[in-house]
């Protein structure tokens, strides 16, 4: 599974010593973002423990990374 691909890649604001500077930013790994759309979507049906329904919000983020290299 390819878990070098990022959502929302771009540069963010620094500041160092007063002076302002722009940074690349890879921004948060496209596995990750799934992981969050999939919790906010369906953990409110959950009754169960929190690492419980994370485990589950990352299972089916890689399924969706497995797909989606079809």
């Amino acid at each position: 599974m390819n878990n070098d691909i990022y959502a929302f890649p771009g540069k963010e604001e620094r500041v160092s010593n007063g002076c302002t500077y722009m940074e690349h930013s890879s921004g948060m790994s496209l596995r990750d973002y799934y992981a969050g759309q999939a919790l906010s979507c369906t953990a409110n049906d959950y009754q169960d423990k929190p690492v419980n329904i994370a485990n589950w919000a990352y299972k089916l983020a890689d399924a969706m990374l497995e797909e989606r290299s079809k």
